[in-house]
């Protein structure tokens, strides 16, 4: 399971703004190969890609948005954790069964960037 997270202000109005995340939805996942192409493409660009996911198509999850990752990787005191990536690039599109999907390509966030309690 993935949820997606939209970065935006969380602070109260009149306050001091402050980036946080708000949650907008969650998603079941495939995981994808990251074939040569766009893994040079990432080292050229300085970046770095380490997960490639597909979801069903939803315009609105954009690069400006992060996701957490619930696949059992990571489990703390008998509770699974999720993992932070950032969507570095979102490429809507049909799939070769006609089926429209999202695929994210994403950068793990390493230590959790944002407090997602």
């Amino acid at each position: 399971m993935v949820k997606i997270y939209k970065i935006g202000n969380v602070s109260n109005p009149g306050d001091t703004p402050a980036e946080g995340l708000t949650f907008y939805q969650s998603f079941y996942f495939e995981e994808k190969t990251i074939g040569m192409t766009r893994a040079y493409a990432a080292m050229q660009a300085d970046s770095k890609i380490d997960r490639l996911i597909s979801i069903w198509q939803d315009r609105i999850v954009t690069d400006q948005c992060v996701c957490v990752i619930f696949d059992g990787s990571k489990i703390e005191d008998n509770v699974e954790v999720g993992i932070q990536y950032r969507i570095t690039q979102a490429q809507h599109k049909t799939n070769n069964d006609g089926l429209r999907i999202s695929d994210l390509t994403l950068e793990r966030l390493d230590g959790g960037l944002y407090d997602i309690s």
